[in-house]
């Protein structure tokens, strides 16, 4: 059986953005390490609390800390672009 994650990163306004950040990449690494197959971000622009403008580069820095886990993007939000 394949498992795969979806990450919609909300968080509490008053955290810190970095921090939160670093923490979706280090669970993207601990699904990689137990076997998830695939994981995917989604992007959010206009919503304070899920401050993802830009998966690709999310998924950038996941690809080089990752080895065998298949990473997409939730959406991609052309008119934003």
């Amino acid at each position: 059986m394949d498992l795969g994650m979806f990450a919609m990163p909300l968080r509490p306004l008053e955290g810190d953005i970095t921090a939160n950040y670093h923490r979706d990449v280090e669970a993207f690494v601990l699904g990689d390490k137990l076997g998830y197959s695939e994981g995917w971000m989604g992007e959010h622009f206009t919503i304070p609390w899920e401050p993802v403008p830009a998966p690709d580069l999310f998924i950038a820095t996941v690809l080089a800390k990752t080895q065998n886990i298949k990473l997409g993007t939730g959406v991609v939000l052309l008119p934003m672009h």
